[in-house]
């Protein structure tokens, strides 16, 4: 099955994006073995994704403890943002069907708000301080990203 624009059999893209969210096996499998080939998956975008998460996490621990006065564990911390970046669902959408480059942006602006949103009510902190250090955490992924990409281009 190819990405299905929108307005396309939307029906049957509709019950894919439910059945992934359902933990449905087939979707998953057709998901993996129909819309990712080995073009698109490759240990480029592996790096690229758990090399961006780890600065993510580490600049967002590290202001977390240095600008915010709240003793929170760890673990607090990681359940909140993990909570409040389900707005990353939505990415599994654009999977399936094809959706403008601007929608990306528009995503991660509504996770960076409810991270925010989630390391205020866990800590208690000023929001301020929370954006920032939320804000800070996606910068240096997004630049991370951007300098793997850039680096893997030249390379290649």
């Amino acid at each position: 099955m190819e990405r299905l624009p929108v307005g396309l059999n939307c029906s049957s893209s509709a019950i894919l994006i439910i059945d992934l969210i359902l933990h449905k096996e087939k979707a998953y499998r057709h998901l993996f073995y129909n819309m990712f080939t080995r073009d698109t998956l490759n240990s480029k975008m592996l790096v690229d994704v758990i090399l961006g998460n780890f600065m993510f996490l580490s600049v967002l621990l590290v202001w977390t403890r240095v600008t915010l006065t709240a003793s929170v564990g760890f673990k607090d911390i990681l359940l909140a943002i993990l909570v409040s970046s389900y707005f990353r669902t939505f990415v599994i959408a654009m999977m399936v069907w094809e959706f403008p480059p601007p929608v990306f942006s528009i995503i991660d602006t509504f996770v960076l708000s409810s991270n925010a949103v989630a390391l205020n009510v866990i800590t208690g902190a000023a929001m301020i301080k929370c954006f920032g250090a939320c804000f800070s955490a996606h910068a240096v992924k997004f630049l991370m990203s951007w300098v793997l990409t850039f680096n893997l281009h030249n390379v290649m």
